[in-house]
């Protein structure tokens, strides 16, 4: 069998870093969509995979080092090159989601992964440029865009079955979406489990496909979005008060230290004003104060900036948040109707007051999950259609953008029947800001 070093162009004594590097390189040579229908670009790209499953882990490395391919259950029966991965592919797949996209390549070669949907592959993401004049800024608007994109398929409702049917359980796994075999290595029998190759880890199966979406279960459709300005400015100066407010219609305004925390307004970092003087005075006192909050930590944050905004006439107000949730590797959201309030608190006290929903990764929320997520809003009518938009939108900046946490406290519903993000949140995967290098300037 070939030599796992050999396979990625590295000696035995390279290390983490130049293994992954070198790896990426051959992933991205070997690409199955840059090498469509080349079964050897197809093998090279299988076996860097399994090479760098094994490589890539400290534990079996050593084991390899030590015993060659017996040692890490290669070259025996059930072993070898043959879609064993040791290694998750979803896994491999994490640490270079800048080269693959957010679909899995290796679901074409090994059969699928962890559950996701296997028929969809992430197309490139969409790219619309607006402008936003600074006089939109200052005094709020709505912009329009139209755009043509993958939805959910309304014939099938996403299953991707002909009306009148529905998928089949597959009889390959007994519709668990996993098999298993056994696998003879050097240290003995043992139990391996990988995803059905019949139904891609799926467990079902559609023998009679949606003819709108050919059993991909969604559909190029034109959607329109509504991107809402609210009315604020930014304050980086006592001396721009008086000038900057004159933008502004309300003499009811919100003024917020802009740091990145929560926990602002029990610390001070949050003041309703009636007047411009009271304005003044406030802007005083916050503007260079150090907040101490819950999140900051005994040292606090400096306030470096201010931001004042028009209040709004608030019918209802809601929490959202779109999170990943590591202990069950999938994308949360967690919903209430009681916002504007600690969110703790509220899953302490009132815990049947937040709704909880996990989906795994995938191009699109599905319209069912988006049903679940609003449903504590109970919206009607141009809200409705607005928090259908307003989850797609948030899901998306945080696959974009490699965020961990987008909290939203309070989402409002003003008495326009308008959803609006009053204040929120982003926390920011650290290991990928340097994809990021917008956000480390912020």
């Amino acid at each position: 069998m070939k030599d796992l070093y050999e396979i990625l162009g590295v000696d035995n004594t390279a290390s983490d870093e130049e293994i992954k590097r070198s790896y990426r390189k051959i992933a991205m040579k070997y690409h199955p969509d840059k090498n469509p229908g080349n079964k050897e670009a197809e093998q090279q790209f299988k076996e860097s995979a399994e090479a760098y499953s094994v490589l890539s882990d400290k534990q079996k490395r050593g084991q390899y080092d030590q015993f060659g391919h017996a040692g890490v259950g290669m070259g025996q029966q059930g072993g070898g090159f043959g879609g064993d991965v040791h290694m998750s592919m979803d896994d491999i797949f994490s640490q270079f989601s800048d080269i693959f996209g957010g679909h899995s390549p290796f679901q074409d070669i090994f059969g699928g992964s962890t559950r996701q949907s296997s028929h969809v592959r992430k197309a490139k993401d969409l790219r619309v440029s607006i402008e936003v004049d600074f006089s939109d800024i200052l005094h709020g608007t709505e912009k329009k865009i139209r755009i043509k994109r993958f939805e959910v398929c309304t014939t099938c409702d996403g299953n991707g079955a002909k009306p009148g049917t529905t998928p089949s359980q597959c009889r390959h796994c007994g519709g668990n979406g996993q098999v298993q075999r056994m696998s003879q290595s050097f240290f003995g029998q043992s139990v391996v489990v990988s995803d059905c190759p019949v139904c891609r880890g799926e467990g079902i199966l559609n023998e009679h496909p949606c003819r709108d979406c050919s059993g991909r279960g969604i559909a190029r459709k034109t959607a329109t979005i509504i991107i809402s300005v609210p009315k604020g400015v930014v304050i980086l100066d006592l001396k721009e008060i008086k000038k900057k407010i004159k933008n502004l219609n309300s003499t009811n305004l919100i003024l917020k230290a802009q740091i990145h925390a929560g926990g602002r307004g029990k610390a001070g970092g949050i003041k309703l004003v009636k007047n411009v003087d009271d304005l003044i005075e406030e802007a005083k006192k916050m503007l260079g104060k150090t907040l101490v909050t819950h999140q900051t930590g005994p040292d606090g944050k400096k306030v470096k900036r201010l931001y004042l905004e028009e209040t709004c006439d608030i019918k209802k107000e809601f929490y959202l948040s779109c999170l990943v949730d590591r202990p069950s590797s999938k994308i949360a959201f967690i919903s209430s109707a009681e916002g504007g309030m600690d969110i703790e608190k509220v899953a302490k006290h009132k815990p049947e007051k937040i709704v909880t929903v996990k989906m795994n990764l995938s191009k699109l929320v599905n319209e069912n999950d988006i049903k679940k997520i609003v449903q504590p809003f109970a919206l009607s009518g141009k809200s409705q259609e607005q928090a259908f938009n307003f989850i797609q939108s948030i899901y998306k900046i945080l696959i974009e953008k490699d965020a961990s946490l987008i909290e939203i406290n309070p989402l409002i519903l003003t008495k326009d029947d308008d959803l609006l993000c009053l204040d929120a949140k982003i926390n920011f995967d650290d290991n990928a800001l340097y994809r990021h290098p917008d956000i480390v300037s912020l």
